[in-house]
């Protein structure tokens, strides 16, 4: 098992990558895996298993889809888990990712990213941001559920997006910058939230469709502003939500954003 994890699980075909470790192991890599295929890595939990890489990234998808559970991945060199494969999807769910240089998941390209019940937590910045996800050129859709995003410079930073970026039931707390970045999408959800940082909460800007955030919490935003919507083409609602604590507006809304209701 450990060898085929070193080796990126580089046969031709799909790929299933379970453990019989004991309990608590760390396998610590000396290389990135390197994935060209459809690979499934099954953990036994989170605090059972933990990849390390000081020296580089954990896991590098060039090709196939990726789905990943039950494990923690600590301390990365590099981005934690790169994916670059625009026709293929990638799915995390009960992961820790944590301490990882860059990005926790950093999608340059795929058809759509899943990430639910994981914790990514202080990604720090080498060389470029340090982001929990940073997702871009996706052409479906973005969903993250039941995600704490803490101590990472941007919470969420997801841009060029087809499809509509969820996020529900999401914590983006303790970073130096904003909780939520998303820009050129086609539209936006954001449902029983919490965003409490140091600059913007959550900026929206340039949606083809609707934004609707329900039943949210913004607050902290001691630079800047709370929440801000520009360029908005289907309008945005913001309903059974709350704003505090802006140095500036607690809700911006700009650009061509109409109709636009607050509730």
């Amino acid at each position: 098992i450990h060898r085929d994890l070193v080796m990126g699980a580089v046969d031709a075909g799909a790929d299933t990558i379970v453990f019989a470790l004991p309990n608590p192991s760390t396998i610590s890599l000396t290389t990135d895996v390197r994935i060209t295929d459809d690979l499934r890595i099954e953990g036994p939990g989170r605090s059972a298993l933990t990849l390390t890489n000081p020296t580089s990234r954990v896991l590098d998808v060039d090709a196939g889809s990726l789905y990943v559970e039950s494990l923690t991945i600590a301390d990365a060199g590099a981005n934690a888990i790169v994916f670059t494969s625009p026709a293929d999807s990638v799915q995390l769910d009960d992961m820790t990712i944590s301490d990882s240089a860059n990005h926790a998941l950093n999608v340059m390209s795929a058809s759509s990213v899943t990430v639910t019940n994981s914790e990514l937590t202080n990604s720090r910045p080498l060389g470029f941001s340090g982001d929990g996800i940073q997702a871009r050129n996706v052409t479906g859709n973005v969903f993250i559920e039941d995600v704490i995003a803490s101590g990472n410079e941007d919470g969420f930073e997801i841009a060029d997006v087809g499809g509509v970026v969820t996020l529900r039931r999401v914590t983006s707390a303790s970073s130096l910058d904003e909780g939520a970045d998303v820009q050129r999408v086609g539209g936006v959800v954001i449902e029983s939230s919490t965003f409490d940082f140091d600059n913007d909460q959550v900026d929206l800007d340039f949606v083809s469709g609707t934004v609707l955030i329900t039943d949210s919490t913004f607050s902290g935003a001691a630079i800047d502003d709370g929440l801000e919507i520009s360029n908005v083409a289907g309008g945005a609602v913001v309903s059974g939500s709350t704003v505090s604590g802006s140095a500036q507006a607690g809700v911006w809304i700009g650009g061509d954003t109409t109709p636009t209701s607050v509730l």
